[in-house]
């Protein structure tokens, strides 16, 4: 029996308003002499950096995934949801009444 590698991931967004804005995916992964195979948000966006950097182009919620495998086929899954909201929009009306009398 060989041991299971244990599969875990830390998001760092910068404070941003709106998109586009650079994540930071950091591996706090366990085990010895590991792979790495991120997805983020679709199959056609994958990494096998230890740590990798996403540029976001869209609001939405992104499930960010990453698997880690030993040189022996053990591998360990993550999943993690990252919310990126549009820049909000600011509104406001001045009333019509006049401020002096005349």
């Amino acid at each position: 029996v060989f041991p299971k590698p244990i599969a875990d991931l830390a998001l760092d967004l910068p404070d941003s308003c709106g998109v586009p804005v650079t994540a930071s995916f950091n591996n706090l992964s366990q085990g010895n002499q590991l792979a790495y195979c991120w997805t983020i948000r679709s199959p056609n966006d994958t990494s096998k950096l230890t740590n990798p950097t996403y540029t976001i182009r869209q609001p939405d919620t992104y499930n960010i995934e990453l698997i880690a495998i030993t040189g022996l086929g053990c591998r360990d899954t993550i999943t993690k949801n990252l919310a990126v909201f549009p820049q909000p929009q600011a509104a406001w009306t001045m009333p019509t009444t006049e401020a002096c009398e005349t």
